[in-house]
């Protein structure tokens, strides 16, 4: 049995009015069984509270974020999607 039937996996860096309507239509959109996974490239602390407060509106929705201890790069940050996948 799958625990969970879809993972979405947005990957960003600095992208944060984007990143904010992105999020905000994924959340509106999926049944509250579907994750979202932020994979975070080491982007400026102050766009974390965009996220969180987006987060607020859907608290039946799962929402992890992950956010990389350095930046590495766009398709580093792409790879890790694959590194987080299990079938």
């Amino acid at each position: 049995m799958l625990k969970d039937k879809l993972t979405i996996f947005i990957p960003t860096y600095n992208r944060w009015a984007m990143l904010e309507k992105t999020l905000a239509s994924t959340l509106a959109s999926n049944a509250a069984g579907v994750k979202v996974v932020i994979l975070d490239n080491n982007s400026a602390p102050e766009g974390r509270a965009v996220v969180e407060r987006v987060i607020s509106e859907y608290p039946d929705r799962q929402v992890q974020i992950i956010k990389n201890p350095v930046n590495i790069g766009g398709d580093g940050n792409n790879w890790q999607v694959f590194a987080l996948v299990s079938f």
